[in-house]
């Protein structure tokens, strides 16, 4: 958290911030820490190696390896060069960016490790919010003179930016391409027209947050909380990446589109209602949810393209059903070692599934079991699954 506040107050580079300056060999002068080193640090990094982090949160990070500044990345420069950017590269040790992400980064390290980083000027100590519902086309033209955020709902209904804005109390609704570099606070968040939604600083969304349609790229970087519903529809982006985010208060839904490959969940910890992953074949990946602990409502794949569910080894409770149907690509379901009861279990049609384990301490399903249509399933992991298992409904097996 104090990371996200630190950033999310726009911080620039001051007088008294240490300058590293580009080698003169650099085979690449553009790259700078700005641009380069902090994005990378920021995605792969700083969720474990960063000074605000403590115990557990850390993820197995020494102390003191902090990659959240210029000055801790320079420190430990010949650490970071061995351990993620080696012939054989051991970090980030899940979800790892691109050659061309490690490449770049790499390049940017070789020049010196050039930029400046900046300090903390706070403008969004005090919010000073322009009442009732606007669009961006009309704000006044001293917004920033005299405001700081809005109290109700802002449409940004055309391309440009605004410095300055650090809250919205009510609904952003995303019509165009804006750069909003110190938003910290929503409402809610909804985007159905918009190709890009980037927003650097938004660590929380009171409400839902909705992305539909076309959009291709969405960043959320230092995103920790959504209260209400997350809801991916028919997007045209290849990843969503939310890093940080511990908490989603009610429903996690992606459905409905052919090009998302990776879903990063890096953190996330609670589901307050169900989790759906439907229609969506090119889903290879969801990256990782070795940190989810609870859902309060049901788990349901349908026709998605993983070959494994096997990282839920931390979830204890799930206060529905389980559902896993119409998965073309999956070979192992395994993974729910310390969920102890469901509502109801269906895994149904799925035709190159052959291992289902992993269930050990399931001891009692409320409702009905459906495990059929599987043909490559052989009976000894049904039994082996059932064994002990008390079933308050009825038990479909084929």
């Amino acid at each position: 958290m104090v990371l996200a506040l630190w950033l999310a107050c726009g911080g620039q580079p001051g007088p008294d911030a240490p300058v590293h300056d580009t080698a003169a060999d650099c085979p690449d002068p553009s790259l700078t820490w700005e641009n380069t080193g902090q994005p990378f640090v920021t995605t792969w990094c700083t969720p474990c190696h960063h000074s605000a982090l403590e115990g557990e949160s850390r993820f197995g990070a020494p102390i003191g390896t902090d990659y959240d500044t210029l000055d801790g990345v320079t420190q430990w420069i010949e650490r970071i060069e061995a351990r993620a950017l080696g012939d054989d590269p051991t970090m980030p040790p899940v979800l790892p960016p691109s050659d061309e992400e490690r490449g770049r980064f790499g390049t940017w390290l070789a020049c010196g490790a050039p930029g400046q980083d900046i300090v903390d000027a706070q403008p969004c100590a005090d919010v000073h919010d322009l009442a009732g519902d606007h669009a961006m086309s009309g704000l006044p033209t001293d917004f920033c003179d005299v405001y700081n955020g809005v109290a109700g709902d802002l449409r940004l209904d055309e391309d440009g930016s605004v410095d300055c804005l650090c809250r919205v109390d009510g609904e952003v609704l995303v019509e165009a391409t804006v750069e909003l570099p110190v938003l910290h606070t929503v409402g809610s968040l909804h985007a159905s027209t918009a190709v890009s939604v980037v927003l650097p600083a938004l660590v929380e969304v009171a409400g839902d947050l909705s992305l539909e349609g076309p959009v291709s790229q969405a960043e959320f970087a230092l995103l920790e909380r959504i209260e209400g519903d997350l809801h991916l529809t028919g997007v045209a982006a290849a990843e969503i990446d939310l890093p940080l985010l511990q908490h989603v208060g009610g429903d996690l839904v992606a459905t409905g589109s052919d090009v998302l490959t990776i879903l990063d969940l890096y953190r996330l910890q609670t589901i307050g209602g169900s989790l759906l992953l439907e229609d969506l074949p090119a889903l290879s990946r969801v990256d990782p949810t070795n940190s989810l602990e609870s859902i309060g409502g049901d788990v349901v794949l349908r026709n998605v393209g993983i070959e494994r569910l096997d990282t839920l080894r931390v979830l204890e409770e799930l206060d529905g059903a389980l559902t896993v149907s119409e998965c073309a690509e999956l070979l192992y379901l395994r993974g729910l070692d310390l969920v102890v009861e469901v509502d109801a279990l269906t895994v149904e049609s799925n035709p190159q599934l052959w291992v289902l384990r992993g269930f050990d301490a399931l001891g009692r399903v409320g409702g009905d079991v459906i495990i059929r249509d599987n043909p490559d399933l052989p009976a000894s992991e049904v039994d082996a699954l059932l064994q002990g298992v008390i079933v308050e409904g009825t038990v479909t097996t084929e």
